[in-house]
């Protein structure tokens, strides 16, 4: 069912007044491809089958209906209206075949010509009835709607960053929603703050590691929301155009519009642009590393119409992101070596953090790295790096024994590797579909 809803576009998520105009179109030829039926096919039952499957699409179609209105807080019954008049169309049509032994006695019957006039004006009349429901249905959008929309984008923001402020905003609220205007003059309605120039207090001089500001700008901050919970991570940022490279259980099962990721200022730590970004895993699970991409989508928009981010960043490919130095290819990590974790653990009120230790072990039970550096929940996904700057692994999991020092595990470069060849297949469906 959900399968047959999906592929006709009539899942809650998709509906829309372009969908609902060519489900009702479908609907037209369908009555007239059954009208001509009548009169060229002598097996009744293939007809009344063919009504049978008809009347299924439309029940289904205005299942839909349904749950628009129910969802916008009106009383759903009102699509009755739109099913009724089609119902009682298709028992029109089967009593008219049944009335006659055969077409050519109901085609000479001159009460059955009169029955199939009404009949096709009743088609005609009909479609230009569900596209009137179209229109109304797609346009229901009322200030409950909105609401939840607000509440919803509000609360992940919070969750993300309590002190985010927008970067500018949509100056026309009455056309953000517009199925009207090319996407030209959607854009050209974008207003962004100018951002004042401020003196950098970042001193080179008492970095960890040479390149720290770069890595600082790519560690992400990853939420997801499911019906009930809200989901917190790190992430590495690994190329301009926004692909994230994190842990799969920070967004197991999440949705397409179900993540948002926060890039941080390199010097404060705290998040200061927001977007949506869609789960990619190794659909397959080739390798079983809990590795996983999200890729950005879009700037996040409240229901204030701000924008907590830079569409032109997603244009240009002009994120940060970490960039290994060249020097990174000639070294691998020893037993001993100094790292640090860097990611946004909810104890530092979710901004980004550093805490630093030792590879401990080269062999954790599932064969990654053993570390004495601090990771907790909330940095798992995040970056595990070196003091010459160089990308170690991804922080993961945590260790302990009752009365003893926690430990955590890192997925090293060697198996991140493996899953980057593991999901070449599922990048590309991914970006293929866009």
């Amino acid at each position: 069912m959900e399968k047959f809803k999906t592929f006709f576009g009539l899942d809650k998520e998709t509906i829309g007044r372009k969908k609902f105009v060519i489900s009702n179109l479908i609907i037209f030829l369908a009555l007239i491809t059954a009208y001509v039926l009548f009169f060229l096919v002598d097996n009744s039952f293939i007809i009344v089958l063919f009504f049978i499957i008809l009347f299924f699409y439309i029940w289904v179609l205005y299942g839909t209906a349904f749950r628009r209105l129910k969802d916008i807080g009106h009383n759903k019954d009102l699509a009755y209206l739109y099913l009724i008049p089609y119902a009682g169309l298709i028992l029109l049509l089967y009593l008219s075949i049944t009335q006659g032994k055969s077409n050519k006695d109901v085609i000479n019957n001159s009460t059955s010509k009169k029955v199939l006039k009404i009949i096709l004006l009743s088609i005609i009349g009909i479609f230009i009835m569900g596209v009137f429901s179209a229109i109304i249905l797609s346009s229901f959008s009322t200030a409950r709607e909105k609401a939840e929309l607000n509440s919803y984008t509000s609360s992940i923001l919070l969750e993300l960053e309590p002190s985010i402020q927008p970067v500018g905003y949509f100056d026309d609220p009455s056309l953000f929603d517009s199925e009207t205007i090319t996407d030209e003059d959607w854009f050209s309605h974008l207003v962004y703050y100018e951002v004042e120039k401020t003196n950098s207090n970042f001193d080179n001089s008492k970095t960890q590691f040479p390149n720290q500001r770069e890595v600082f700008g790519s560690i992400v901050k990853i939420v997801c929301e499911d019906e009930e919970y809200f989901y917190y991570g790190s992430g590495t940022n690994l190329d301009g155009s926004g692909l994230v490279l994190t842990n799969r259980h920070v967004i197991q099962e999440m949705d397409r519009d179900s993540c948002v990721i926060g890039f941080p200022n390199p010097e404060s730590g705290l998040i200061e642009e927001a977007y949506w970004a869609t789960p990619i895993f190794d659909e397959d699970d080739i390798t079983g590393h809990d590795l996983a991409y999200l890729s950005i989508e879009e700037p996040v928009f409240d229901g204030d119409n701000n924008i907590y981010g830079y569409y032109e960043k997603l244009w240009e490919g002009s994120f940060p992101f970490f960039d290994t130095p060249d020097k990174c290819s000639l070294s691998s990590s020893q037993l001993g070596d100094e790292i640090f974790i860097i990611g946004y653990p909810p104890l530092s009120g979710g901004s980004l953090t550093i805490t630093n230790g030792l590879i401990s072990s080269l062999y954790s039970p599932n064969g990654y790295l053993i570390t004495s550096a601090k990771i907790v929940s909330g940095n798992s996904g995040g970056s595990a790096i070196d003091k010459e700057g160089c990308f170690v692994g991804v922080p993961t999991a945590i260790y302990y024994e009752e009365e003893s020092e926690y430990l955590g595990e890192i997925i090293d470069a060697e198996f991140i590797g493996e899953f980057v060849e593991a999901t070449f297949d599922d990048l590309d469906d991914y970006n293929n579909s866009l």
